[in-house]
């Protein structure tokens, strides 16, 4: 409140011509003098992690809560729920005022340890101004949520933050912050999404991997295109719960499909149109009237009809925990991607969660797939994806449920974690004894 106070004060004054308080009004919404701090290297007493999702109404599976919740249990964790990529604009982006209501209903949860399990995991949705770029505005925002970034770290008891960066919109925060490392987490390209104003967030894209003490890269060929931007660039691929996404005989069918006849086909997730091949969906369930299944939503970007298609097997929105016991009850897992920038240099969670239940994987072509051919069927276009969920749903698949099994079980959320955790502090000894984490809701 005292910050807010001078900087009102300067504000004023500068209104009336003096210099002096014009250059006080800039120190303060810039930094000193224009500059930043820098890491220290030292050992860090906790992280403040800045998300791409918002905990309060993002699916759980999502990499940021995966890692995160799983870190705080060896250190306390703020963790800064999505800043936003551009202003929502009416006509331009999908149910802006559903969307600003939601963030608003965050905002006001305040700071929260949402985790029985984890008492040291706390959630902020710092109050902000959804305007980035260079202008003073920007520069305001910047100031008025680091603000409240340090007051919830001094509430928490973090002194020495190792900062993870996942937005790129939250960079202009994270870099005014005091912190022993900076570890910016590439989980996907975000300059390519549709709505994003994409000269912006490259920029800060850019400055974000030149400023890194070590860049995680989710998938091979966002590290392969990005790897000389960064100091230090690490290949962190997403991973899997393997207690909570079990071998599929090993589950119980989920009741919503047992009106479903089989064999039965399925997609688990959101629909957006710039992700998914929404008229390959539509050729699949044209083909195969009675072995469809979707699960999931239809994002904003999606054509509605891919929601209301005659004779479509619609589930809703699921928890995540009851994903696992749907998965079992599918005799196929489709991932039919887009082919565009964004799929080229994603690395889906899915892969991992569909390939721990052991069912057969169809998948449209692109780079992360292609690791994976001894154990996933890959189709190069729509005919072949057509003609090989055929053989798929005969019996003729790439690998076995163990194998597929056998290929999940090698990167875990937990060795992921602990990969980190030695990239930040390389004297860090695993604990054996932690206990396992809850992505569960409060």
């Amino acid at each position: 409140m005292f910050a807010v106070a001078v900087l009102l004060n300067e504000a004023i004054r500068s209104l009336f011509g003096s210099a002096t308080h014009r250059s006080a009004l800039g120190r303060l919404v810039t930094g000193d003098g224009g500059g930043h701090p820098r890491s220290s290297g030292l050992k860090p007493d906790g992280y403040v992690s800045f998300s791409a999702q918002d905990w309060w109404y993002f699916t759980r599976g999502h990499s940021d809560f995966q890692l995160m919740t799983r870190v705080a249990q060896h250190d306390p964790v703020l963790f800064i729920n999505s800043l936003g990529m551009r202003m929502p604009r009416p006509g331009a982006s999908s149910t802006p005022f559903a969307r600003m209501g939601r963030k608003l209903a965050s905002v006001a949860r305040g700071l929260k340890a949402p985790l029985k399990d984890t008492p040291d995991f706390h959630v902020l949705t710092p109050l902000f101004l959804p305007v980035y770029g260079d202008g003073f505005i920007s520069r305001l925002n910047g100031w008025l949520v680091a603000t409240q970034v340090r007051a919830a770290m001094r509430r928490i008891g973090i002194r020495r933050p190792a900062v993870v960066v996942t937005l790129p919109t939250a960079w202009p925060v994270a870099r005014r912050l005091d912190r022993c490392s900076t570890i910016v987490y590439r989980s996907d390209r975000y300059s390519a999404l549709p709505e994003a104003d994409t000269s912006v967030v490259e920029a800060l894209e850019r400055d974000m991997l030149a400023e890194a003490d070590v860049a995680l890269f989710a998938s091979s060929a966002l590290l392969e295109a990005e790897a000389t931007s960064t100091r230090r660039p690490v290949l962190l691929r997403h991973g899997v719960d393997l207690d909570m996404f079990r071998p599929a005989a090993e589950l119980t069918a989920h009741q919503r499909l047992a009106t479903v006849g089989t064999p039965r086909v399925g997609f688990v997730g959101i629909i957006d149109a710039y992700t998914v091949d929404t008229r390959l969906l539509e050729t699949i369930a044209g083909k195969y009237p009675r072995r469809r299944v979707r699960v999931g939503r239809t994002g904003g970007g999606g054509p509605r009809r891919t929601a209301c298609a005659p004779k479509r097997a619609s589930h809703g929105v699921l928890p995540f925990e009851e994903v696992p016991a749907f998965l079992a009850g599918l005799d196929v897992l489709l991932m039919p991607w887009q082919d565009n920038e964004w799929i080229k240099h994603c690395n889906p969670i899915k892969l991992k969660e569909y390939l721990a239940v052991g069912r057969p994987v169809l998948s449209t072509d692109f780079p992360e797939a292609r690791g994976y051919v001894d154990v996933i069927d890959i189709a190069h276009d729509s005919d072949e994806f057509v003609s090989m969920l055929g053989d798929l749903l005969s019996g003729r698949s790439a690998g076995s449920p163990a194998e597929r099994r056998a290929v999940a079980a090698s990167e875990t959320w937990d060795k992921q974690v602990e990969k980190l955790i030695r990239e930040v502090s390389p004297d860090f000894m695993p604990s054996r004894s932690a206990p396992a984490s809850s992505c569960s809701a409060p």
